[in-house]
Protein backbone atom coordinates (compact mmCIF):
# COMPACT_ATOMS: atom_id res chain seq x y z
CA UNK A 1 0.00 0.00 0.00
CA UNK A 2 1.38 3.37 -1.01
CA UNK A 3 -0.12 6.43 0.68
CA UNK A 4 -3.87 5.97 0.25
CA UNK A 5 -5.49 9.01 -1.33
CA UNK A 6 -8.83 10.71 -1.08
CA UNK A 7 -11.51 9.26 -3.31
CA UNK A 8 -11.33 11.63 -6.28
CA UNK A 9 -7.64 10.82 -6.75
CA UNK A 10 -8.02 7.04 -6.83
CA UNK A 11 -10.55 6.51 -9.61
CA UNK A 12 -13.75 6.69 -7.54
CA UNK A 13 -16.05 9.70 -7.05
CA UNK A 14 -15.20 12.24 -4.39
CA UNK A 15 -17.52 12.68 -1.41
CA UNK A 16 -20.84 10.87 -1.65
CA UNK A 17 -22.41 10.05 -4.97
CA UNK A 18 -25.69 8.43 -5.94
CA UNK A 19 -26.07 6.60 -9.26
CA UNK A 20 -29.33 5.59 -10.94
CA UNK A 21 -30.48 4.60 -14.43
CA UNK A 22 -29.62 8.08 -15.73
CA UNK A 23 -25.92 7.70 -14.81
CA UNK A 24 -23.51 8.35 -17.67
CA UNK A 25 -20.54 6.69 -15.95
CA UNK A 26 -21.08 3.04 -15.05
CA UNK A 27 -17.53 1.67 -14.80
CA UNK A 28 -14.87 2.86 -12.37
CA UNK A 29 -11.21 1.80 -12.47
CA UNK A 30 -9.25 2.38 -9.29
CA UNK A 31 -5.79 3.86 -9.80
CA UNK A 32 -4.60 3.95 -6.16
CA UNK A 33 -5.62 2.91 -2.66
CA UNK A 34 -8.64 4.96 -1.52
CA UNK A 35 -9.56 6.38 1.86
CA UNK A 36 -13.12 7.35 2.68
CA UNK A 37 -12.72 9.91 5.44
CA UNK A 38 -15.46 11.14 7.72
CA UNK A 39 -17.55 13.66 5.92
CA UNK A 40 -20.48 14.13 3.60
CA UNK A 41 -22.68 11.10 3.07
CA UNK A 42 -26.24 10.69 1.88
CA UNK A 43 -29.18 10.31 4.24
CA UNK A 44 -28.51 6.55 4.59
CA UNK A 45 -24.89 7.13 5.68
CA UNK A 46 -23.46 5.81 2.40
CA UNK A 47 -20.66 7.25 0.26
CA UNK A 48 -21.45 5.43 -3.01
CA UNK A 49 -25.10 4.55 -3.58
CA UNK A 50 -26.32 2.55 -6.59
CA UNK A 51 -30.09 2.56 -7.32
CA UNK A 52 -31.06 1.09 -10.67
CA UNK A 53 -28.73 0.11 -13.49
CA UNK A 54 -25.59 -1.99 -13.78
CA UNK A 55 -22.18 -0.81 -12.54
CA UNK A 56 -18.63 -2.10 -12.21
CA UNK A 57 -15.79 -1.11 -9.91
CA UNK A 58 -12.45 -2.60 -10.94
CA UNK A 59 -10.09 -2.35 -7.99
CA UNK A 60 -6.97 -3.41 -9.89
CA UNK A 61 -5.60 -4.82 -6.62
CA UNK A 62 -6.01 -1.58 -4.64
CA UNK A 63 -7.68 -1.13 -1.24
CA UNK A 64 -10.65 0.87 -0.03
CA UNK A 65 -10.31 2.07 3.56
CA UNK A 66 -13.74 2.52 5.12
CA UNK A 67 -14.71 5.52 7.24
CA UNK A 68 -15.77 5.53 10.86
CA UNK A 69 -19.05 7.32 10.17
CA UNK A 70 -20.59 5.61 7.15
CA UNK A 71 -21.04 2.63 4.89
CA UNK A 72 -18.82 2.60 1.81
CA UNK A 73 -21.19 1.10 -0.78
CA UNK A 74 -24.96 0.67 -0.98
CA UNK A 75 -26.70 -1.44 -3.62
CA UNK A 76 -30.45 -0.78 -3.69
CA UNK A 77 -33.31 -2.02 -5.81
CA UNK A 78 -36.62 -0.24 -5.71
CA UNK A 79 -38.25 -0.11 -9.14
CA UNK A 80 -35.28 -0.95 -11.42
CA UNK A 81 -32.84 -3.84 -11.20
CA UNK A 82 -29.55 -2.85 -9.63
CA UNK A 83 -26.40 -4.89 -10.18
CA UNK A 84 -22.93 -3.98 -8.92
CA UNK A 85 -19.80 -5.89 -9.96
CA UNK A 86 -16.77 -5.52 -7.68
CA UNK A 87 -13.45 -6.94 -8.90
CA UNK A 88 -9.99 -7.22 -7.31
CA UNK A 89 -10.56 -4.93 -4.28
CA UNK A 90 -9.46 -5.14 -0.64
CA UNK A 91 -11.84 -3.61 1.94
CA UNK A 92 -10.15 -2.57 5.19
CA UNK A 93 -11.06 -1.15 8.59
CA UNK A 94 -14.61 0.16 8.38
CA UNK A 95 -15.30 0.22 12.11
CA UNK A 96 -18.69 1.86 11.54
CA UNK A 97 -21.00 1.30 14.50
CA UNK A 98 -24.32 1.13 12.65
CA UNK A 99 -23.46 -0.14 9.19
CA UNK A 100 -21.04 -2.15 7.13
CA UNK A 101 -18.65 -1.70 4.25
CA UNK A 102 -21.37 -2.88 1.88
CA UNK A 103 -25.16 -3.02 2.21
CA UNK A 104 -27.20 -4.89 -0.43
CA UNK A 105 -30.86 -3.93 -0.09
CA UNK A 106 -32.85 -5.80 -2.70
CA UNK A 107 -30.14 -5.39 -5.34
CA UNK A 108 -27.44 -7.77 -6.51
CA UNK A 109 -23.72 -7.75 -5.80
CA UNK A 110 -21.28 -9.86 -7.83
CA UNK A 111 -17.78 -9.91 -6.34
CA UNK A 112 -14.61 -11.56 -7.66
CA UNK A 113 -11.23 -11.64 -5.99
CA UNK A 114 -12.31 -9.53 -2.99
CA UNK A 115 -10.42 -9.39 0.29
CA UNK A 116 -12.04 -8.24 3.52
CA UNK A 117 -9.16 -7.59 5.94
CA UNK A 118 -9.13 -6.28 9.52
CA UNK A 119 -12.64 -4.85 9.53
CA UNK A 120 -14.09 -4.11 12.96
CA UNK A 121 -17.41 -3.07 14.42
CA UNK A 122 -20.14 -4.15 12.03
CA UNK A 123 -17.47 -4.79 9.47
CA UNK A 124 -18.20 -6.35 6.16
CA UNK A 125 -21.52 -7.04 4.57
CA UNK A 126 -25.26 -6.66 5.19
CA UNK A 127 -27.81 -8.41 2.95
CA UNK A 128 -31.29 -6.96 3.45
CA UNK A 129 -34.79 -7.45 2.00
CA UNK A 130 -34.16 -9.88 -0.81
CA UNK A 131 -30.64 -8.73 -1.67
CA UNK A 132 -28.40 -11.17 -3.49
CA UNK A 133 -24.66 -11.54 -3.02
CA UNK A 134 -22.43 -13.78 -5.12
CA UNK A 135 -18.76 -13.84 -4.11
CA UNK A 136 -16.08 -15.88 -5.85
CA UNK A 137 -12.44 -16.19 -4.72
CA UNK A 138 -13.07 -14.11 -1.59
CA UNK A 139 -10.83 -13.87 1.47
CA UNK A 140 -12.04 -12.92 4.95
CA UNK A 141 -8.96 -12.20 7.07
CA UNK A 142 -8.72 -11.03 10.70
CA UNK A 143 -12.16 -9.38 10.84
CA UNK A 144 -13.77 -8.72 14.23
CA UNK A 145 -17.49 -8.65 14.93
CA UNK A 146 -19.36 -9.09 18.20
CA UNK A 147 -22.19 -11.34 19.36
CA UNK A 148 -24.74 -8.62 18.61
CA UNK A 149 -22.96 -7.14 15.61
CA UNK A 150 -21.42 -9.86 13.43
CA UNK A 151 -19.34 -9.05 10.38
CA UNK A 152 -21.61 -10.90 7.93
CA UNK A 153 -25.37 -10.46 8.28
CA UNK A 154 -28.42 -11.44 6.24
CA UNK A 155 -31.75 -9.95 7.31
CA UNK A 156 -35.19 -9.54 5.85
CA UNK A 157 -37.09 -11.85 3.52
CA UNK A 158 -35.47 -14.06 0.90
CA UNK A 159 -31.91 -12.73 1.05
CA UNK A 160 -29.33 -14.86 -0.75
CA UNK A 161 -25.58 -15.26 -0.31
CA UNK A 162 -23.39 -17.57 -2.34
CA UNK A 163 -19.69 -17.59 -1.45
CA UNK A 164 -17.45 -19.97 -3.43
CA UNK A 165 -13.74 -20.71 -3.24
CA UNK A 166 -13.31 -18.58 -0.11
CA UNK A 167 -10.74 -18.40 2.67
CA UNK A 168 -11.81 -17.57 6.24
CA UNK A 169 -8.81 -17.03 8.55
CA UNK A 170 -8.41 -15.32 11.93
CA UNK A 171 -11.97 -13.95 12.12
CA UNK A 172 -13.84 -13.50 15.39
Amino acid sequence: MVNPTMMSYCGLPASWSEFDTSATVTTFNMTADCVFSSGAVNDNNIFLSFRGGEYTINGNGYSIFGPSNARVIGVYQFTDDTILHLNDITFRSSGFDIGRNIIVYGGRLNGRNLIFRVNTGNGILDIVSGGEVYLENAQFLDNRGTATRPSLVATGPAGLASITNAVFRGNT
